[in-house]
């Protein structure tokens, strides 16, 4: 560095600072009073402990602590989001157990619907199965029939059942005989009952005839 020319020296060096630098909080205490009378930054390099106003005017460069009013805006932010925040992990905190309940609410829905697909598919399974159990004995049980009846068929052609016995025959009511009629119908036997061994075909009219005169 020249020192014929200390003060362009000192503006190139606060104009790296002030392009380089970083902004200092709590600023200097020169830059602190500069910002009283107008809105001013104060930077400096990591490596060195002047900040680039300083620098530039050639002024020593020294801190003071916050200000009060400084650290009770802090304290009041600082609460402010401390409570916020505390508030936001209560709700979390709800939201997250509500979560929770919802699902083992919606683990236990799904064993039921799983329980009840399962259910539905023994079902299934058993329906159809007793389908193939009746299938299978409604063909054995025809197959059966058929063969009994195939034998039975047999045993007939070998040995014929007897004749079922004749009907009895309609006779004509006594009222629509006339007397000979009725009297060609009556048995030796009933004529024996009657002491009458014998009636001859000849007198077979005269009887009729007293029949007919006594009704």
């Amino acid at each position: 560095m020249s020192s014929k020319e200390p003060y362009r020296d000192r503006l190139k060096l606060a104009d790296r600072i002030a392009h380089e630098g970083l902004i200092i909080d709590p600023p200097c205490i020169r830059c602190a009073r500069m910002n009283e009378r107008r809105t001013v930054e104060c930077r400096r390099v990591p490596s060195n402990k002047k900040c680039g106003n300083c620098v530039q005017s050639g002024r020593k460069c020294e801190q003071d602590f916050h200000p009060e009013e400084k650290w009770a805006r802090l304290d009041k932010a600082r609460e402010k989001v401390n409570a916020e925040l505390a508030t936001m992990e209560n709700e979390l905190s709800s939201l997250e157990e509500e979560s929770w309940k919802r699902q083992e609410e919606l683990f236990k829905m799904q064993e039921k619907v799983s329980k009840g697909q399962m259910d539905i598919l023994r079902i299934i399974r058993k329906h159809s199965r007793l389908r193939r159990q009746k299938k299978y004995l409604d063909e054995r049980n025809m197959k059966m029939l058929n063969h009994d009846l195939e034998i039975l068929e047999d045993l007939d052609e070998q040995n014929p059942p007897p004749s079922p016995p004749s009907e009895e025959m309609d006779f004509p009511s006594s009222e629509d005989l006339s007397p000979s009629q009725l009297l060609d119908q009556m048995s030796p036997d009933f004529w024996a009952q009657l002491g009458i061994t014998t009636v001859a075909d000849d007198n077979s009219e005269v009887v009729a005839g007293n029949l007919s005169s006594c009704q």
